[in-house]
């Protein structure tokens, strides 16, 4: 025999003696790997089973709180509506407050010449004279109302 193929059964005996270990090693294993397999596959089925569940319980909540903050905002939107009207009310209550005001000692003045009967013309004269002071008074302090009260908003928005 030649040195050649000394050497190539030497090597072949060498790799036999490491492959068949490792051969018989890796089936170990892959029977090992199967036998696991096969008996979490009822448990892994389960557990899918479970998570497709909650999958659609956190949808359902999901959509459940899509609902609730909807409703929410259109709460918070009919505040602001209501907020906007007490506003108009607060204004219209104090254009009547200052009508009041201008219009009292105009019907006062009215009443007193009522009473003494004297200089009649004079004083119905003087009453429109007053109510159209009155009026005119009163405009103007609604004007500048309602300017303050446009620019007390603009600066709250």
């Amino acid at each position: 025999m030649e040195n050649w193929q000394v050497a190539l059964i030497v090597i072949l005996a060498i790799l036999t003696g490491v492959l068949i270990p490792a051969i018989v090693q890796f089936q170990m294993t892959m029977r090992s790997l199967h036998k696991l397999v096969r008996n979490n596959e009822n448990d892994v089925r389960v557990a899918m089973v479970e998570l497709h569940k909650l999958a659609g319980h956190i949808n359902r909540v999901g959509s459940v709180v899509e609902s609730n903050t909807k409703q929410i905002q259109s709460f918070f939107n009919s505040l602001d509506g209501v907020g906007q009207s007490i506003r108009k009310i607060r204004g219209a209550m104090r254009t009547a407050s200052l009508l009041g005001a201008a219009v009292g000692p105009v019907l006062a003045t009215a009443m007193k010449a009522r009473q003494a009967n004297t200089h009649a013309a004079e004083e119905v004269a003087a009453m429109k004279a007053a109510e159209v002071n009155a009026m005119k008074d009163i405009l103007n302090r609604e004007q500048k109302l309602n300017g303050a009260m446009q620019h007390g908003e603009e600066k709250r928005q």
